[in-house]
Order: C-alpha cells, then structure tokens, then sequence
C-alpha cells in the first residue's frame, strides 16, 4: 500500500490510535501498514460475505450521517 491511497486525516487518527494502543511503535509508518492492514481485511470479508459487507457499508453511512447531523444541525440530509 502506498501512502498515497490514504488521507492525511486517517494516516493521523491511525497514528493517534498506535499512540493509545501500542506507543512504542507509534510512527507514521506503522500507521499506514495498520491502514494497509484494515483495508486489506476488509477487502477480504467483501469477496468472503458480500451481502454482510453491504449492510455493513449501510450502517457506517447512516452512523456518518447522523453524527454530521449531529455535528451540523444545519445540515439535514432528508430534506433533498
């Protein structure tokens, strides 16, 4: 995986997540092979259970829904 197929944001929240979890191996690098990793599984359990994989993809979108709901009241995704 390069670095490349990552933001910024998830190479950081990874890099604070080693920094909680396992400090002494807190780098950037480790962090974009725990990345690499998670991607790796998730592609994984796709092609292993693709209709668990979709109901999965629907639940983290209305998880990210409603916290930008939450975060933004403003915002209401309905309303379109």
């Amino acid at each position: 995986m390069s670095q490349s197929e990552f933001s910024e944001e998830a190479i950081e929240a990874a890099t604070r997540y080693l920094v909680y979890h396992d400090p002494e191996n807190a780098s950037r690098e480790n962090a974009l092979k725990l990345l690499g990793d998670a991607l790796a599984g998730h592609h994984s359990a796709a092609e292993d259970d693709p209709e668990g994989m979709s109901e999965l993809r629907k639940l983290l979108e209305k998880s990210r829904d409603n916290r930008l709901n939450t975060e933004n009241p403003e915002i209401d995704s309905d309303d379109d």
